[in-house]
């Protein structure tokens, strides 16, 4: 799992260099185009959501906050990602970047998922784990933020613009129930 893991570099490793990768360890009886086609059918029937997701996004719905998603990928997992996982059932508005045409951390990314939930950015928050592809991404285009911290640590030579960081995806909610409340 360990090396599994190293090839895959938390899910940003690209797809296509991943089962290569993968294709590569495991031996010649295994294709990497077939890997894919496999991974791409049936690796999002059943996604697992992380701990806290669902009661801190209800929590928020519950305290009238619109909740956006915003995320890199192509646009048919994404939306089985969101799907499956029922977490389209409790979001207001996502766009993925794949059909939208530009990638996070590009600023009309995070504009677009404003624009959709009909928010001022700068009175929109973000809560994610990569340092410059959300966070400093989403607080270029005045979002505020929040920092999972996660897998991916803070770049040395970026300032540090996120209002909170946090190790647990229910703090983050809890943190976000707390500004808005105000």
């Amino acid at each position: 799992m360990e090396r599994f893991k190293e090839l895959d570099g938390d899910g940003y490793v690209p797809r296509e260099q991943f089962f290569e990768s993968l294709a590569g360890l495991l031996g010649d009886r295994f294709d990497a185009s077939a890997l894919s086609e496999h991974y791409e059918d049936t690796a999002w029937e059943s996604p697992i959501v992380m701990p806290g997701a669902f009661d801190g996004l209800r929590g928020l719905a519950n305290a009238g906050i619109s909740i956006g998603v915003v995320t890199n990928g192509s646009t048919s997992t994404q939306i089985r990602k969101l799907k499956n996982s029922g977490l389209i059932e409790m979001i207001d508005a996502y766009v993925i970047s794949e059909s939208f045409g530009a990638r996070k951390p590009e600023p009309s990314i995070f504009r677009a998922v404003c624009g959709r939930l009909r928010a001022d950015p700068m009175r929109c928050w973000l809560v994610g784990d990569h340092p410059e592809y959300d966070v400093l991404g989403a607080h270029g285009v005045g979002l505020r933020t929040v920092w999972l911290e996660r897998q991916v640590p803070w770049p040395d030579e970026q300032p540090r613009v996120y209002e909170t960081r946090v190790s647990e995806l229910g703090d983050a909610f809890s943190f976000l129930l707390s500004r808005t409340a105000r």
